[in-house]
């Protein structure tokens, strides 16, 4: 299986505030996943959709996923959801899942997710890939992990403070 990439410093700290104020200025959602399942996910969530105020958001995750697709190769078509903007307070957390499935889901190709808080903000909530379980050694501001949507992952539960990231999901024909 491949593993995810991370890049640093993608977003500056100027781009992860402009995000946050965008983040929490919208109607914020119980983080919910295509089947509902008890227990599953807890946190909120907020839909970032394209608007001409937002494109430079898209724009530099687009060249987010071109420069991680140069390993994976995926035939890439681009965004055909909104970004996901997640809080995780203290106790929140999202069990093992894959991005990718059945429906609408199943042409996503790559996710991408933006770390928006200062890693000393907040203690828990560790970003894990299996099958090894083990947490990305990169908790930096700014920095994007980007993965096959199809990669399982999960999110630990928060002890203290509050994780923001961002979510993308870059589309593309069916896996042949």
């Amino acid at each position: 299986m491949p593993s995810p990439l991370v890049l640093a410093s993608c977003f500056s700290g100027r781009d992860c505030a402009r995000v946050l104020a965008l983040g929490r200025a919208l109607p914020k959602h119980r983080g919910e996943t295509v089947v509902p399942t008890e227990n599953y996910r807890s946190g909120s969530i907020a839909w970032i959709e394209r608007t001409a105020k937002n494109d430079w958001l898209h724009d530099l995750l687009w060249e987010i996923g071109q420069v991680a697709n140069a390993s994976y190769r995926f035939e890439l078509a681009g965004f055909r959801e909104p970004l996901q903007f997640s809080e995780y307070a203290p106790g929140n957390h999202i069990k093992w899942h894959a991005d990718a499935g059945a429906g609408f889901i199943s042409t996503r190709k790559l996710s991408i997710s933006i770390q928006l808080t200062d890693e000393g903000d907040y203690a828990g909530g560790g970003l894990e890939f299996c099958p090894g379980g083990e947490p990305l050694l990169s908790r930096n501001r700014g920095t994007a992990i980007v993965f096959p949507s199809y990669m399982p992952h999960r999110v630990t539960r928060v002890k203290s403070g509050v994780r923001h990231s961002l979510v993308a999901w870059i589309h593309g024909p069916p896996f042949r």
